[in-house]
């Protein structure tokens, strides 16, 4: 359903009123309003509304707008549809009917603008009294209330004063209606407005009223803290940004307690924020706020149907009309325009003159910025061109930038990661690889919506692993990967690739060197086992020609070997078995040597007797040593031996009988030379 407007001007209009200073008062010869203007501007939709907005809800006329339609006669109406060429061009003609009396050839898009106002009456019953005022050069001696210290400003409707408040000494900022406004009623119940609005605002963020009164000329003024320090515009651009979001959430609160009594600022912008010396944040002006009817004293003030702002930060409906429209939520648009401001730079709207600025301001064109960011989304939120799209409160929109506050920290910690990757790229250090991949993944603890965070995330760890692979730390780099990210599939089939291969190698490596092992042991075993044999040989024949010729030699040799039979006594049965096989193999030699002398088999068949004795002794020395070291097993075993051994059952005597006993846990006490001719073996 489309929805339809109707648009209708009025042909004479009232003369302009442009205010040069910021908190003027709206003129007193504002003429009425022409109760048409009221009907085509509440009828007029916001002809710039996005394209992602389908409808525009139709907006009921106030019971005060109908009362006044009721008694004026009806003029002829144009009707268009909403989004079609010809609203474009009724909504342009609305935006210069309501503003092109008032604003002349001014260029200046920061300034306050205003229309004209109905003159609607209300009773004058606030309770106002009369207080001494004069100039510090003036009469001396006589009572004063304020003194008049110096003009610290002035507007189109009023005069601010330093003064001192004589009853506490201290120093005031007053503010006085102009002399010539003096006697206009509308004039001074627009002032009276003011303080009654300002003063009914108690907020640690906004200007406390002190006293309302008058002259004895019949002068108003109204008695508020001096601000010392620096309007927040002159200083925006030099503050950070953390700074300057802190002025503008304290800015906030003081429109919200605003919105709670049922007032709208409507022209809030840094120009119209004092910032103390001494750290204090004070919203001001408040000369063109709206009161609703939420407000409880407005029964006190003068209710305005003019149209007002800046156009560089205004809100459509502010630009089109009517006043009907315009309510928190125009509010809220020009908090957004100031963060818009504190981001970007520039307020949201620019142009060569007002009157173009109010035209964009009506399509709500907002100033191109290459900045992007959550901040943008914000403001651009905040600046949305149906009032109901946009955060629905003043709380809204600072809990979106508490929440943009409250993850900063990772976005910082995401900035410093970023700039450890570049560093580890180009050092290929591990730690500076590390550093940026601890960086993002502490980022996303803070805050999980870290979009960019978790997508620099999954860089950091692919040029991690990228950078281990090169260097072959082929675990670590599959270590950094996750399976599930579609972005680590490829690098994950070259490490697994690369794994397999050097597994393969390694396996064929250490095959090889097994191969080389058992290679050198069955080389180095084989050739000590021959030569051992050979040389064996060579010395039992060696000692077979010996013994021929000297028996002595032969002795010496024996007993040589007696004693390294005793030195190897750990492995004494072995040696006596390779003894016993050497000494077979001598008698085979001494056989083959008996058959060329007779003597030499002689000398050979003595060497072998002596070869008996000799293992017979050194079985009988390991048996002792055995039993020395409670190794009675070991030495049974010897002894058992020898018993089987039928070539030495003659060299057995008492010393293998008494071994037998003690082995057996006879008395080791027990009287030696004890005959033991034989033992049983299962014993």
């Amino acid at each position: 359903m489309s929805a339809v407007a109707s648009a209708t001007f009025a042909s004479s209009p009232p003369k302009p009123v442009v205010s040069d200073r910021q908190g003027d008062e709206w003129a007193s010869t504002s003429p009425k309003v022409d109760p048409v203007v009221a009907k085509q501007a509440t009828d007029q939709p916001l002809a710039a509304q996005r394209e992602d907005f389908a409808e525009v809800p139709q907006v009921a006329i106030s019971d005060a707008i109908t009362r006044e339609l009721s008694r004026t006669p009806p003029l002829q109406d144009k009707t268009v549809k909403v989004g079609s060429r010809e609203s474009a061009d009724s909504t342009m003609a609305t935006v210069r009917n309501h503003w092109a009396p008032y604003i002349g050839d001014k260029q200046n898009v920061s300034l306050t603008i205003k229309t004209g106002t109905g003159d609607t009456t209300i009773p004058d019953h606030l309770v106002i009294p009369r207080r001494a005022v004069r100039a510090v050069e003036g009469e001396s001696g006589t009572r004063t209330d304020y003194e008049l210290i110096e003009v610290i400003g002035m507007g189109g409707e009023g005069v601010v004063h330093a003064a001192r408040q004589a009853s506490i000494d201290r120093t005031v900022a007053l503010k006085m209606i102009l002399k010539d406004r003096t006697s206009d009623a509308a004039s001074r119940l627009k002032f009276l407005s003011e303080a009654v609005v300002t003063g009914d605002l108690e907020h640690p963020n906004i200007v406390p009223i002190y006293d309302l009164g008058t002259t004895n000329d019949g002068s108003l003024f109204y008695v508020m803290k001096r601000i010392v320090g620096t309007p927040w515009s002159q200083v925006i651009h030099q503050k950070s940004l953390h700074e300057n979001l802190s002025i503008l959430m304290r800015t906030a609160d003081a429109v919200a307690l605003a919105h709670s009594r049922g007032v709208v600022h409507r022209d809030l912008k840094p120009e119209n924020v004092m910032l103390g010396d001494f750290g204090e944040v004070l919203l001001t002006d408040w000369g063109i706020a709206l009161c609703t009817d939420e407000f409880e004293k407005k029964s006190s003030v003068f209710l305005t149907r003019g149209l007002g702002g800046t156009p560089a930060y205004m809100a459509p409906e502010m630009a089109t009309g009517p006043v009907e429209l315009i309510g928190k939520a125009a509010d809220v648009y020009l908090l957004g325009a100031i963060l818009y401001e504190i981001v970007t730079g520039k307020p949201p709207h620019h142009a060569d003159s007002v009157m173009n600025c109010l035209e964009a301001v009506a399509k709500n064109e907002i100033w191109p910025t290459d900045v992007k960011g959550e901040l943008v989304d914000i403001a651009r939120r905040a600046m949305l061109t149906n009032p109901a799209a946009r955060y629905s409160s003043v709380k809204s929109f600072q809990e979106a930038i508490t929440g943009y506050l409250s993850h900063s920290e990772s976005v910082l910690l995401a900035d410093q990661a970023s700039e450890d990757l570049k560093r580890a790229r180009e050092s290929g250090l591990y730690d500076d690889f590390a550093a940026a991949v601890f960086g993002f993944q502490k980022s996303l603890d803070l805050w999980p919506r870290n979009h960019h965070a978790r997508k620099m995330l999954v860089i950091a760890r692919s040029a991690y692993a990228t950078a281990a692979l090169a260097k072959g730390d082929l675990d670590l780099a599959l270590s950094l990967l996750d399976s599930t990210q579609v972005k680590h599939g490829a690098l994950i089939k070259k490490i697994t690739a690369a794994q397999r291969e050097r597994d393969a190698r390694h396996h064929r490596l250490r095959s090889f060197r097994q191969l080389a092992a058992v290679l050198l042991v069955s080389i180095f075993g084989g050739g000590t086992y021959a030569f051992l044999r050979v040389s064996a040989a060579k010395r039992e024949a060696e000692q077979s020609r010996a013994l021929a010729d000297a028996a002595a030699e032969d002795a010496k040799l024996q007993a040589e070997e007696a004693d390294l039979q005793k030195n190897l006594a750990v492995v004494a049965s072995k040696l006596a078995a390779q003894r016993e096989e050497e000494a077979r193999q001598a008698a085979e030699e001494a056989d083959m040597e008996r058959e060329k002398s007779d003597e030499a088999r002689a000398d050979a068949t003595a060497a072998l007797r002596r070869a008996e004795e000799a293992s017979y002794s050194s079985s009988i020395s390991l048996a002792v040593n055995s039993i020395a070291n409670n190794g009675f097993g070991d030495a049974l075993a010897v002894l058992k031996n020898l018993q089987l051994r039928s070539e030495q059952s003659g060299l057995r005597n008492w010393e293998w009988g008494r071994l037998m006993y003690l082995c057996l846990g006879g008395d080791p006490q027990s009287p030696r030379g004890t005959a033991v001719d034989s033992w049983e073996l299962g014993a």
